[in-house]
């Protein structure tokens, strides 16, 4: 004789374990470990964010300068980069005389706006950095020929609001530039 298999479908009693869903501890269980996550995630960001705003304000004014040299060499005609330290701001100015006067601004990049208030110009108490010995000051006009070459060298310094320090360069009048990072002590190549 066969044996009979309990079956499956039968009706059980609703009990309390057989109802699916969680229960209330365990949802505040859950809810607790997600503000703590969120919490913890939130609070690194902030820390992060104005190092962040520095690198990316140091990136857009080397990839600026990188862009008014090529419009340059481009166009057959001076490009210049005006940095407005007083106004935080600086401007890509195409078809410019070799003074920086006159041409049509491409773009303005507003420090202030652009990064929230975390970026400003300076070197933050730090030492200028140097180049064979002679230290790179903050450039106000950085003037391109339609040749891709400068009319000066120089740097343009930037700080954050927690002492760190960028520093892009155009070390020599043939226009390429580089980013430098304060590392504590000295700058170093980014």
């Amino acid at each position: 004789m066969a044996r009979s298999r309990p079956d499956k479908l039968k009706a059980r009693p609703a009990g309390f374990r057989d109802r699916p869903g969680f229960t209330m501890l365990e949802l505040l269980v859950a809810v607790g470990l997600l503000v703590v996550i969120i919490t913890v995630a939130l609070t690194s960001i902030n820390h992060d964010l104005p190092e962040t705003r520095l690198k990316d304000a140091a990136r857009d004014v080397f990839n600026n300068i990188q862009s008014a040299k090529l419009g340059a060499i481009k166009d057959n005609s001076n490009y210049a980069i005006i940095f407005n330290t007083a106004g935080q701001s600086y401007s890509v100015v195409s078809g410019c005389l070799q003074n920086a006067t006159g041409g049509t601004t491409l773009r303005t990049v507003n420090l202030t706006t652009v990064y929230k208030g975390s970026v400003f110009y300076g070197i933050s108490g730090h030492s200028q950095i140097s180049v064979s010995g002679t230290p790179m000051v903050q450039m106000t006009n950085l003037v391109f020929r339609p040749d891709g070459t400068v009319l000066q060298s120089g740097a343009v310094y930037l700080a954050n609001v927690k002492n760190g320090a960028y520093a892009v360069i155009v070390p020599s009048l043939s226009g390429g530039a580089s980013i430098f990072r304060w590392k504590g002590t000295a700058w170093a190549s980014y």
